[in-house]
């Protein structure tokens, strides 16, 4: 029987089957420790100074160094539905929504460029998909609405141009909403 050495200095180990070059390249500078902008492991967040590049954070290097692995996956998709039984208006809940997103930097961050960094947009409004099912049958109602929500759910962010949230609202009936924020 013949056994081989798999180790880290091995060339085996050093090109994963299945990957381009660059994502190679990019998963070997990843486990030398180099994360997605050079640093070796630091998690310390330097204090924002004015209006320059803003480096990554550990988690949204994670996050970015993923997504260049697997781009279009939904993996981090965090879907948060609620049932709303009762009179709603969904303007009110859009500008609830923008004043959130107006407050939190994270929830307007992009990452952008070879090396990324992060460009926080000043304010964006979140994009809502309002959609009517009352011309459905009851029982068509709850089954298309699911149906659409997993979709929805299934969706992955481009990370250069979406916001980090967006929102759908399924109408059933005059009092009967579903509401699916996507971060």
């Amino acid at each position: 029987m013949r056994t081989t050495r798999n180790d880290a200095n091995s060339p085996a180990s050093a090109q994963p089957a299945g990957l381009s070059t660059a994502k190679q390249a990019l998963l070997s500078k990843w486990l030398r420790g180099g994360g997605a902008n050079g640093s070796n492991g630091d998690t310390t967040i330097p204090r924002r100074q004015g209006n320059g590049p803003v480096p990554l954070s550990a988690e949204q290097q994670r996050l970015w160094f993923f997504n260049q692995l697997e781009s279009g996956s939904p993996l981090y998709n965090m879907p948060i539905a609620s049932r709303i039984r009762c009179a709603l208006n969904p303007q009110a809940l859009q500008e609830a929504r923008d004043t959130v997103v107006a407050r939190h930097e994270a929830l307007r961050t992009r990452f952008v460029g070879q090396e990324p960094t992060q460009t926080i947009d000043v304010t964006s409004s979140v994009p809502q998909e309002t959609i009517d099912l009352r011309h459905l049958s009851a029982a068509q109602r709850e089954t298309e609405a699911m149906r659409l929500l997993e979709v929805e759910a299934k969706q992955p962010f481009d990370l250069t141009r979406d916001l980090m949230v967006r929102a759908v609202l399924v109408r059933l009936d005059e009092q009967d909403w579903i509401f699916l924020v996507m971060m």
